[in-house]
């Protein structure tokens, strides 16, 4: 079995995952092929095609990659920088299950946020070690209920936009709780299902709500408050 690259659901050697991600990704595939030009075969030149002006065979194959080439451009564009809000929740699952406590770390904190913070005395590796902890128990726990090779899946029901007003009630929150002084330009509270299945036959699927929020100069990050990290794994 292989994992998808965009949200790191398990599907079947070979296939598409049918997420949002990976079917924006062949949609965009398809569309680069459609729009490929294809020789006339009524053309009898061998050196030229005609358009209303004659333009030669290499300036064609030469707007045709610089074509292709813009095509990829906005489709990484689009992998990499749409639906931002989504990164963190990819970083869990993947960190997750593929044994990385560290990637969930940067899901929920940024490097630059732990070393700004008094809590873990602004020690990076500290908030590491106290965290993979943490993890290890989790494990723990979900392998005695699921079996061994545990993997989370999840899926977005409902995406709803903090009002502003709001947004400051979080700022207060990292102050007061964590010592963190940041700046939240935009936020959205989730409805997830969440899918927990391991080496026994059952598969566990919950309803959860978590809030993910884009703090200035850091980008987006799982707010671990109202939910936060801890229900997207328990």
């Amino acid at each position: 079995m292989a994992f998808c690259k965009y949200c790191g659901k398990e599907i079947p050697d070979g296939s598409v995952c049918s997420c949002d991600e990976a079917q924006a990704a062949v949609a965009a595939e398809e569309k680069n092929v459609s729009n490929t030009p294809v020789p006339d075969s009524n053309i009898t030149s061998s050196d030229e095609v005609v358009t209303g002006t004659n333009i030669d065979k290499n300036s064609i194959i030469m707007i045709a990659g610089a074509a292709a080439a813009v095509i990829v451009v906005i489709l990484l564009c689009v992998l990499l920088f749409g639906g931002g809000y989504k990164k963190p929740l990819k970083n869990v699952v993947k960190g997750f299950n593929k044994e990385d406590p560290e990637r969930i770390v940067s899901a929920i904190f940024t490097e630059d946020m732990i070393e700004d913070s008094d809590e873990w005395d602004g020690d990076y590796d500290d908030c590491i070690d106290a965290f993979e902890d943490a993890y290890d128990e989790v494990v723990d726990e979900f392998e005695d209920e699921y079996g061994k090779n545990v993997k989370i899946k999840y899926e977005i029901d409902n995406k709803k936009a903090i009002k502003e007003k709001k947004l400051s009630d979080y700022e207060d929150l990292y102050d007061d709780d964590l010592d963190m002084k940041v700046e939240i330009k935009k936020g959205y509270k989730l409805e997830l299902t969440v899918s927990i299945e391991g080496d026994k036959d059952d598969e566990e699927f919950d309803e959860i709500e978590l809030v993910v929020v884009k703090i200035k100069g850091e980008g987006w990050v799982i707010c671990p408050f109202d939910g936060g990290f801890g229900s997207l794994l328990y």
